[in-house]
């Protein structure tokens, strides 16, 4: 399917304006019409636990610098590895996808979405996220050998 850049642009831009339009609109409605909205005392449980990420993160990056996280003997310091991963792993996909006929799995695979994907998934509970997964995944693979163009 081949769609006009301009046209794509466009719709995009226009689904941008809309949805940030709408967030606003919402986040204003829900501070003037909520009671105590981001307290513990508030109902519905819109205490606006993000907003305490956010506020920690900067704390944390703001205060102890990535130095003390990231630099030489630091516990996340394995975790640099990660870029030179993230650089090469679609490459490697990429190449193997060009050999394999035009079906392949390899094909199909996109790392930055797979990666990206991860960070969705709550820590250290492999077996209900399997569980999630699995009635998903199975019926999914099986659909493709009947129906190829979906």
């Amino acid at each position: 399917m081949k769609i006009p850049p301009k046209l794509l642009f466009k719709v995009q831009m226009a689904a941008t304006l809309v949805s940030s339009v709408t967030q606003i609109g919402v986040l204003n409605w829900m501070f003037n019409y909520i009671p105590n909205i981001c307290t513990p005392e508030a109902i519905n449980g819109f205490s606006c636990p993000l907003a305490r990420v956010h506020f920690n993160g900067s704390i944390l990056w703001g205060v102890v610098g990535p130095q003390r996280f990231f630099g030489e003997g630091a516990l996340y310091r394995p975790l640099v590895w990660a870029f030179l991963v993230g650089f090469v792993a679609p490459i490697i996909v990429w190449l193997i996808g060009r050999k394999t006929s035009s079906g392949s799995v390899w094909r199909k695979i996109n790392l930055p979405v797979l990666f990206g994907s991860l960070s969705w998934i709550p820590p250290a509970v492999s077996p209900p996220s399997f569980a999630l997964l699995a009635p998903t995944m199975t019926p999914a693979h099986p659909s493709h050998l009947f129906y190829p163009a979906y």
